[in-house]
């Protein structure tokens, strides 16, 4: 059913805006007549029936930050705690928010329920905002009649992993600056002041001292060929994300995510924290130990983790249980494997998963603490240095010209 988007005034004058779906325009102003909405102007919200891709990109996908879909399954799930009906919370939940695009998508899955399509259903036909994690786990609440459960664990999911990932780019972003930073005023050294220096040590037609020379060479370079460097640079990149982009590329570049010093603890522990806690709260959910798996495969975004998701399920198809899984996919580690096997003897994997994924969140921000204790005395030191190179380069000659005049 079309969606259309109104401006207008109320019974007391106060301008009100908002989103309603109709069979058409007349039926949407006669619906909000009979509100007591006064229309200004009224126009058809245009959905793209089907996503146009070009060159593997969705240009009409609408971005909805995770943010934003946290605050709605709490805010749903609150509501249906208290006892409204699904289609009353839903409306209440489209009327608090601001005009945005996960508010016309909820408006849309609104009506598909109205239509007598599941609330699981609905979101699976917007599985670019709602990912098979969601919809599984709502369609298992609608069978078991814990939707609102269903939905209050999958808040928690959501903002713990934001927290999480709020934890880690506050941490990275004082480092990132320092780099950045950095790098800007060795540019704008090397590209406008040493020249004004160093053209002096050319006047005087005298021998230079190595690191002089060095660095002439490069503020040279700089200088006359930065559009070499700047197209190197860009060209290397673009070189890089379409090999990344291979099969044999994705490989590769998530192996060394692994092995990256000092980021690659982390990243692991990161992969390990997510695959446990999705699959935990997927299992607390009564969904399938297969088809948990399944879902799990997909919403870690690496293949290396992905190959050992697909080895265990190939196991626990085989009749083996999880732990030996995790075990033989050589990706977990020991404690993980103890975990699971403690889990699946007291018949609570489940819980088991989500302490393993608490435990790693918490070692992540031990971790974090480390790697920006050291991160940033790194940054410092490689760009004190840099920094002191020059300006060893450049005090060189002066120092000799000194014992000439001597």
């Amino acid at each position: 059913m079309p969606v259309y988007e109104y401006k207008g005034y109320d019974l007391r004058g106060k301008s009100i805006k908002g989103i309603i779906d109709a069979p058409g325009k007349n039926a949407a102003k006669t619906r909000l007549r009979k509100q007591g909405i006064f229309i200004s102007s009224i126009s058809l919200i245009k959905t793209p029936k089907k996503e146009q891709k070009i060159s593997g990109l969705n240009l009409f996908k609408p971005r909805i930050s995770r943010t934003e879909l946290a605050i709605f399954q709490r805010q749903l799930a609150t509501l249906l705690n208290a006892g409204l009906p699904l289609l009353n919370a839903l409306t209440l939940v489209i009327g608090q928010m601001k005009d945005s695009a996960l508010k016309k998508m909820l408006v849309q899955i609104k009506e598909r329920i109205n239509e007598g399509a599941s609330l699981s259903a609905a979101m699976e036909e917007q599985s670019h905002v709602f990912d098979q994690t969601i919809t599984s786990m709502v369609r298992a609440g609608e069978n078991s009649g814990t939707l609102e459960l269903v939905l209050e664990r999958l808040a928690d999911m959501a903002e713990q992993q934001l927290a999480l990932s709020r934890k880690v780019q506050s941490a990275l972003a004082y480092p990132l600056l320092l780099l950045v930073a950095g790098i800007s005023v060795i540019f704008f050294l090397m590209g406008y002041v040493v020249p004004k220096i160093t053209k002096i040590f050319f006047d005087l037609e005298q021998a230079l001292p190595l690191p002089t020379t060095i660095l002439i060479a490069i503020s040279h370079l700089f200088q006359y060929y930065w559009w070499v460097i700047l197209m190197f640079i860009i060209l290397s990149l673009g070189a890089v994300y379409k090999f990344s982009r291979t099969d044999k590329g994705k490989w590769i570049v998530d192996q060394l995510k692994f092995k990256t010093p000092l980021l690659g603890t982390l990243y692991n522990k990161m992969a390990i924290a997510r695959f446990t806690r999705t699959l935990g709260t997927l299992l607390n959910n009564h969904v399938p130990l297969t088809t948990a798996l399944h879902i799990v495969r997909n919403a870690i975004n690496n293949v290396v983790f992905t190959e050992a998701v697909d080895l265990m399920q190939q196991k626990i198809s085989q009749g083996e249980n999880m732990a030996d899984a995790l075990h033989e996919s050589r990706i977990f580690p020991s404690p993980v494997v103890q975990m699971a096997s403690a889990g699946e003897q007291s018949g609570k994997l489940g819980d088991m998963l989500l302490k393993v994924a608490e435990t790693y969140e918490n070692e992540i921000g031990s971790r974090l603490v480390v790697i920006t204790s050291l991160l940033e005395p790194i940054m410092i030191l490689l760009l004190g240095g840099l920094v002191g190179f020059v300006v060893l380069a450049v005090l060189l000659p002066i120092f000799e010209m000194s014992h000439l005049v001597k």
